[in-house]
């Protein structure tokens, strides 16, 4: 079982000087891919879409644990990021964390969860051969994650709405066969989009989207090489157009309608998962801590961090140069990272991730215990690269991927997309855990500073840094987790480190975050044609009747973008 939330008025707090190393590098490199122009480098990696799900079926474990998270996932703003790891320590278990919900919000996402399960486990295993039962499986999950999620998919059709005029008219103006076959269908999903938003805050808005995703599914192969030729070709100067919007915004409804023969498809390969016997559980969220901070004024300057680095001379030299340069553009460098050190809401959050990661870590080093935490099929899997895993809602933050590899425990994870959050927070280490554990964690901070370090210095060298607007992809989530190519933009606090995703920063050229996966195959449309094609899952809309589960929370409005709280994105 995981461990209860931890107090934190006894946590042992870093040593200074390591938080001003860490923090400073962080700060620093979040200040230098603000300002540096904006890098692209598009890598392809052989795709595992190309295989037969049953041929890797690690790689489907991690897909269907990281669609779970998604569907738990049910706001903007970074609050319900979610985490999931599977276990197996008798019955199976599944546990969660998120990087800021309520002990109420906690009972509601189980209690949903706990009903998707079990809508897949009551099926017989006769009626999963027949598609038309399929579908209506489908159909009825689907309404209900809608349910659950429409504070998120609100947003999403807004960001919808808001852009599919101009591209329409794009679209007319264009003239091409294929510009208007596209422009019929983002008509005909425009009628049904305004139809939600006309129905929001009502129950009668799942509904509408209901019908919304099953439109954009059957349209989408017909106008995605249009969709995405378009964002690609008509990036301007700040990299952000409808099109890119637009497709982002249609890539993220798509999404949810990919999970659901994902979930279907585990369930005929996993039964045991969906049993009445399991168990859902929680890590509670790692409670806010104020700025991990304290450095002098004089010192918040990017000359003195790189000295506290240990980074070469020309390093700093560059830098400096680099900070004359733009300080006769108005821009400040050692003035923004005065202002990120002394932010009165410089608030440290510890993403779900870690929370899991941390929960486990502890029953590992539990002396009562007979053996480590198992994961579900981690001995049989273990020759496939299936590593102990932990799927996420969103692709793994830069801090959290370097956190889990320098980790002993040997956790897998999502792949970095490289978003970089000044708000991180490493797991807390309380009184009664000093010793080992406060060392532990030192140890891993230490080897982050020293990736932290090489990567900053070349970022000053080529001046360039790579950025982003979303943290999620805007075409649907890559669910065997193959990185296909990168691109990028810029939020406040929110970055794209090149190294860690094993970019050349010697190739980088510009490119936008919110055409990522331009260059790059859908590759959740894949894994859906995979599933037709090899299993026979059908997702149709059937009708919809019943109510889901809902999620309870004080806010009434959702954030448009993921705030720097930060966490793993589709």
């Amino acid at each position: 079982m995981p461990a209860p939330a931890s107090d934190t008025s006894n946590h042992v707090q870093l040593p200074p000087g390591l938080a001003k190393r860490f923090y400073g590098s962080i700060i620093l490199l979040n200040t230098l891919n603000g300002c540096f122009p904006q890098a692209r480098h598009t890598a392809s990696t052989p795709s595992d879409l190309k295989r037969e799900v049953g041929s890797d079926l690690a790689g489907f474990l991690c897909c269907f644990v990281d669609k779970l998270a998604q569907i738990c996932d049910s706001k903007h703003g970074g609050d319900t990021v979610t985490s999931i790891a599977i276990l197996q320590p008798g019955c199976i278990e599944y546990r969660l964390s998120s990087n800021s919900r309520s002990e109420k919000q906690f009972r509601d996402v189980k209690t949903y969860l706990a009903g998707i399960l079990d809508s897949l486990g009551s099926v017989e295993e006769e009626a999963l051969a027949d598609d038309s039962l399929v579908a209506e499986l489908c159909s009825a999950i689907l309404y209900k994650v809608l349910v659950f999620n429409r504070w998120r998919v609100k947003v999403y059709v807004t960001g919808f709405l808001q852009h599919v005029e101009f591209c329409i008219g794009s679209c007319d103006d264009d003239g091409r066969p294929e510009a208007r076959l596209a422009a019929r269908h983002f008509r005909d999903l425009q009628t049904i989009a305004k139809a939600a938003e006309e129905q929001w805050p009502t129950a009668s808005f799942a509904k509408n989207c209901h019908t919304l995703l099953y439109a954009i599914k059957e349209r989408y192969k017909e106008f995605e090489r249009f969709l995405r030729t378009m964002a690609r070709d008509g990036r301007g100067p700040s990299n952000e157009t409808p099109w890119t919007e637009l497709r982002h915004a249609i890539g993220r409804l798509h999404s949810y309608s990919i999970a659901m023969p994902v979930f279907v498809e585990a369930r005929r390969e996993w039964p045991e998962l969906f049993d009445k016997g399991v168990e859902i559980t929680h890590v509670p969220s790692a409670r806010r801590c104020g700025n991990p901070v304290r450095m002098k004024q004089s010192r918040c300057t990017g000359g003195h961090i790189l000295r506290s680095l240990n980074a070469d001379d020309g390093v700093v030299h560059a830098y400096r140069e680099s900070a004359v340069h733009y300080k006769t553009m108005g821009v400040d460098l050692d003035a923004n990272i005065l202002e990120q050190v002394k932010a009165e809401n410089y608030t440290t959050v510890v993403h779900a991730e870690l929370n899991v990661a941390n929960s486990i870590s502890l029953e590992d080093q539990d002396p009562d215990a007979e053996e480590p935490v198992r994961f579900f099929l981690e001995h049989e899997l273990k020759e496939r690269g299936y590593d102990r895993y932990i799927g996420s809602s969103k692709p793994t933050c830069l801090l959290c991927s370097m956190w889990l590899k320098e980790h002993p425990g040997g956790f897998g994870c999502r792949p970095t997309y490289g978003n970089l959050y000044t708000k991180w927070r490493a797991p807390d280490v309380s009184d009664d855990e000093h010793g080992e554990l406060f060392e532990a964690r030192r140890l891993i901070l230490e080897g982050m500073v020293t990736k932290l370090t090489s990567t900053i210095s070349a970022t000053i060298r080529t001046r360039t840094g790579i950025r982003r607007r979303h943290d999620s992809r805007q075409t649907p989530t890559d669910p065997f987790r193959s990185l296909r190519s990168i691109s990028v933009r810029t939020t406040a606090g929110r970055s794209y480190v090149a190294s860690e995703v094993g970019l050349d920063v010697d190739e980088r050229t510009t490119e936008d975050e919110s055409s990522q996966s331009i260059d790059a195959d859908d590759d959740d449309t894949k894994i859906l044609e995979n599933l037709m094609e090899h299993v026979h899952v059908v997702t149709g809309i059937a009708s919809v009747e019943g109510h889901a589960a809902t999620e309870q929370s004080g806010h009434d409005e959702d954030d448009d973008e993921d705030s720097d709280s930060g966490g793993a994105s589709l």
